[in-house]
């Protein structure tokens, strides 16, 4: 699959811009911080669904990880459904509560973002998906 490298600095700004401008309270535990990012990915490896949820197990970049790791997300129906019809993925962006505390949002960088990720992955959900002809995902 081939990449758009273009997009790739404008979702790593993003990303970081988003991160530290959300430490939200919303629907939270008061100690609860959440974190809106946006994250390159390799490609959706399938998609199920549990008890009524939705969800898409998806493998990072090569920039977040060197391993072949991947890690599952809940997504709204409609995303579900859309995916199927589209091939070619290069992002998603995730609301992530990070339960306890805030996140060190000082030191961002992909290998952090991808550690929260896969720790939290059960408090995360998928909020857009990006694809390779620059189409956005709701």
């Amino acid at each position: 699959m081939k990449k758009v490298k273009f997009l790739a600095p404008i979702m790593v700004a993003l990303s970081a811009m988003t991160a530290k401008l959300v430490s939200l309270k919303q629907k939270t535990n008061k100690k609860d911080c959440v974190v809106i990012t946006t994250v390159e990915i390799s490609e959706i490896i399938s998609q199920f669904q549990e008890d009524g949820i939705f969800y898409i197990t998806v493998k990072f970049d090569n920039a977040y990880t060197n391993s072949d790791e991947v890690v599952s997300f809940k997504v709204s129906e409609s995303i579900y459904n859309q995916i199927s019809k589209q091939q070619g993925f290069i992002g998603i962006t995730l609301r992530m509560i990070v339960p306890h505390g805030q996140p060190k949002l000082n030191i961002i960088d992909n290998e952090m973002i991808f550690e929260y990720l896969k720790t939290y992955s059960y408090n995360c959900e998928v909020i857009y998906i990006n694809t390779v002809d620059n189409q956005i995902l709701q």
